[in-house]
């Protein structure tokens, strides 16, 4: 008798979360994977992990607000991290998920944790890559990242000198050219405003570190060797902010810069599996 085979879900659909219109791409069947991404990139940045997971879970891929396929708020309410951590609790409400496992990217990853910290029941697993901590009392760090946002708003995304020097911070010339040409492609169609938002969320007062102790999933930390968005020694330190919970991350140091899927999809998604497998996922 065959063995029937299970309907791979492919959809893609715009919800309502507080006031954002939050573009989400639903693939595969099984478990869910909730997939966010960081500051000038969109869901494409996960399709390389799509094409490897998707036979065995649902993954689920979100534009954050001015990003991708999602508007900003149809009010005056900025974006913050905050609500990037409600972006993720709105989607596993829409696609019916009580508990997931989270991969994020950078902002992505700093929302993933918030919400594995303050919700440990709600999530399985959890993989961050290239993730910071809040910039608010980095003054340095700060001022360049409002600086940045100051500058998309008054020249666009598309200025001359802005969008190949937000590529080469964040992609060395020593990875493979295509990484350069897919992120270049996805941050020039950046909402302006978004991008500006993003900025100043991962700055603002109201972004506090999570207390990461709070993180009980089996966890992996993935860090990329010439990132300078966010170093080695930052994953080094949320490595050890998170085994205070008791269990110590699986720590991952790439070949790359800040964009491990796009330069590594390979390495990237070998740590992810062997996390799946630790959890039993």
């Amino acid at each position: 008798m065959p063995v029937p085979q299970l309907a791979m879900r492919k959809e893609s659909v715009s919800i309502s979360v507080e006031t954002f219109n939050i573009f989400i791409e639903i693939d595969g069947h099984g478990p869910f994977i909730i997939m966010t991404h960081g500051l000038g990139a969109n869901s494409n940045v996960f399709q390389t992990l799509v094409d490897v997971l998707s036979s065995r879970y649902t993954t689920v891929r979100i534009d954050w607000p001015g990003h991708g396929h999602s508007s900003l708020s149809r009010s005056d309410r900025k974006v913050t991290v905050a609500s990037l951590a409600n972006i993720i609790r709105g989607t596993m409400a829409f696609v019916g998920c009580d508990k997931a496992v989270l991969v994020g990217h950078s902002a992505g990853g700093i929302a993933s944790m918030i919400l594995a910290a303050e919700e440990p029941h709600r999530v399985s697993a959890l993989a961050v890559m290239g993730a910071g901590r809040t910039r608010a009392n980095q003054p340095s760090v700060r001022t360049a990242t409002l600086a940045l946002a100051q500058e998309v708003r008054a020249r666009g995304i598309t200025a001359s000198g802005f969008l190949d020097s937000r590529v080469a911070h964040n992609i060395p010339t020593s990875s493979p050219a295509l990484s350069r040409v897919v992120l270049r492609a996805m941050t020039g169609t950046t909402n302006p405003e978004g991008y500006a938002q993003m900025c100043e969320a991962l700055c603002d007062d109201s972004h506090a570190d999570p207390d990461y102790s709070r993180i009980r999933c089996p966890t992996c930390v993935i860090g990329g060797v010439h990132d300078t968005i966010s170093p080695l020694g930052v994953t080094d330190e949320l490595v050890g902010l998170i085994a205070a919970s008791g269990t110590r991350p699986q720590c991952y140091k790439l070949n790359t810069g800040h964009m491990m899927t796009l330069e590594d999809g390979q390495g990237t998604a070998d740590a992810i599996k062997q996390l799946l497998q630790i959890a039993g996922v």
